[in-house]
């Protein structure tokens, strides 16, 4: 057993006493945390329901939708969105029995998220020396504001997630294997590389810089390590991976060079530098427990030093859990040099293309920065069963935080209530959609639009007109009931300020009927604009 001596040392002023037995695996499946873990599940799928839907989530519906045959759809959607098309062509595939339901495609992000799990699950059975680490990053990555925010939305980065999570504990179960481990003998174990690898570098551009930088890192550690055998599995599944992605990409080139100037952000390298330490730092720094766990290896540190100096030896003490041999230092190495190397490279093009530095792209590299904490927590958290709780409820509570606050966004559905309590009250209002007038250009997009109005007012039971640029708001001549112009997906940066009926209609291109706007009143919803007015004068 791994009992550190203490001898006569004083105790430092800091500190969290240890269990008695300091070498037991973590359980993950106890009372208090099942019962946790179904209370974060129920408030999952009480968000998947009642959050309402913003124009990322129609965006993935049109593109997997099958009004057009599969060659069109490619050509004239695909090739013009600017991602790989594995996750959309996952959903043209499951779009003919799910269906365009925002509720069940949502509920279907539960599919990887098992998936996941279950990979989990049979690590930690396979390799039990690795249990510690999988179940404490797990719960990080599980808790965190990246996996609480993409959980219930229909967009790829859910998916990204949970095959990043998969990958990363894939990394860690291969570099704590011992030297002469053969492939034959950790079957599950290769294959799951292989397949996550693929889907690490296929989903999304930036997730493929960073699962390509820390599968990278992993290799050359297999090579300083003398792994011949595991090293040419990774790089074999790099390349059979990236067939498909380079394919894609270089088809894509002309699309993504001639929307460069025209796409809906630009970062500045200072505002990048900015939002990718900002990813780093919310990643973890809402856990308490997290920081109680760094302090305390912080102290453990320090004491080494006071008492003759920090050796690799005592360093590995602290930090490495039973029988994990050297993998587990190296796993630190490895996926912080590969986040480094992300990092920089990412930096780099965003020079070029100021456009890859949003809080939702970067998923990849909060879950590699959760990972590395992680491992440098583990071996505290394991000897420490009250850390352990106070780490997960901490991390249940930002999760049921986060998850609740954006189910309570209604986002297009605030809108659509409005209307439809408005037809409540007087049935036959005519009610209109425009597109608002943004300073960015983005290919299909008034398709997705029109599309998005119509199948949000059918889920509210309403008939909408959207109305192209340059066209007439013809209300029917003696309607008493006063129409509706509905606008969503509003960037309020962009809306004139002060933000004032005249000033939002002199910004639209449609052209409204006398004394329409003399009795007209704005309507701000969560993520967008209604502008009632009064009926016309009758027929004479």
């Amino acid at each position: 057993m791994r009992i550190a001596a203490q001898g006569a040392e004083k105790p430092p002023l800091l500190t969290w006493p240890r269990d008695e037995i300091q070498d037991r695996k973590i359980k993950l499946f106890t009372t208090v945390n099942v019962a946790l873990f179904v209370i974060m599940a129920a408030v999952a799928l009480w968000a998947t329901w009642h959050r309402g839907p913003w124009l990322d989530e129609f965006w993935t519906l049109w593109l997997s939708k099958h009004d057009v045959s599969l060659a069109e759809a490619v050509k004239n959607r695909w090739l013009i969105d600017v991602h790989p098309p594995f996750f959309t062509g996952m959903n043209w595939l499951v779009q003919t029995w799910a269906g365009d339901s925002i509720v069940g495609r949502r509920l279907m992000n539960f599919i990887p998220l098992l998936a996941s799990l279950l990979l989990a699950a049979a690590l930690c059975k396979r390799y039990p020396n690795a249990k510690n680490f999988i179940v404490v990053c797990v719960i990080m990555i599980a808790t965190s504001p990246v996996f609480s925010y993409n959980m219930t939305e229909i967009r790829s980065y859910f998916t990204q997630i949970c095959c990043m999570t998969s990958l990363i504990v894939c990394l860690y179960a291969l570099l704590i294997l011992e030297n002469g481990a053969r492939i034959r003998d950790n079957r599950l174990l290769a294959a799951a590389l292989v397949v996550l690898i693929f889907l690490g570098l296929n989903i999304h551009y930036v997730t493929t810089v960073v699962a390509t930088s820390i599968v990278a890192a992993a290799g050359l550690s297999l090579l300083v390590r003398r792994q011949w055998n595991w090293f040419f599995l990774l790089l074999s599944a790099g390349l059979i991976a990236s067939v498909p992605l380079m394919a894609w990409f270089i088809t894509q080139t002309a699309f993504l060079d001639q929307i460069s100037g025209t796409f809906w952000v630009k970062v500045t390298f200072p505002v990048a530098v900015k939002a990718l330490v900002a990813q780093i730092a919310k990643s973890f720094g809402f856990n308490l427990a997290v920081w109680m766990a760094l302090g305390i290896v912080f102290l453990g540190l320090l004491r080494q030093r006071r008492n003759g100096g920090v050796t690799v030896d005592r360093l590995r003490s602290e930090i490495d859990p039973p029988d994990v041999g050297r993998g587990h230092t190296l796993f630190i190495i490895a996926i912080s040099a590969g986040l480094a190397c992300a990092a920089v490279l990412l930096l780099a093009v965003n020079i070029k293309h100021p456009h890859l530095f949003v809080a939702r792209y970067l998923s990849a590299i909060a879950l590699t920065t959760i990972a590395i904490v992680a491992a440098l927590i583990v071996n505290v958290v394991r000897q420490r069963r009250l850390l352990f709780g106070l780490l997960v409820l901490n991390g249940a509570l930002v999760y049921s935080v986060i998850v609740i606050s954006h189910a309570l966004d209604r986002g297009w559905d605030g809108a659509a209530a409005v209307i439809q309590a408005q037809r409540g009250q007087c049935a036959s209002s005519p009610i209109f959609a425009a597109e608002y007038p943004a300073n960015y250009i983005v290919p299909n997009q008034d398709q997705v639009i029109d599309w998005a109005y119509h199948l949000e007012a059918g889920r509210y039971g309403f008939p909408v007109r959207v109305l192209k640029s340059q066209s007439r708001l013809d209300i029917p001549a003696g309607e008493r009931c006063p129409a509706i112009l509905w606008i969503d997906h509003i960037d309020w940066n962009e809306l004139p300020q002060p933000v004032t009926l005249d000033a939002i209609t002199k910004r639209l291109s449609i052209a409204f009927p006398p004394k329409f706007l003399d009795a007209a009143h704005m309507m701000r919803t969560e993520s967008g604009i209604l502008i009632v007015g009064g009926p016309p004068a009758s027929a004479p």
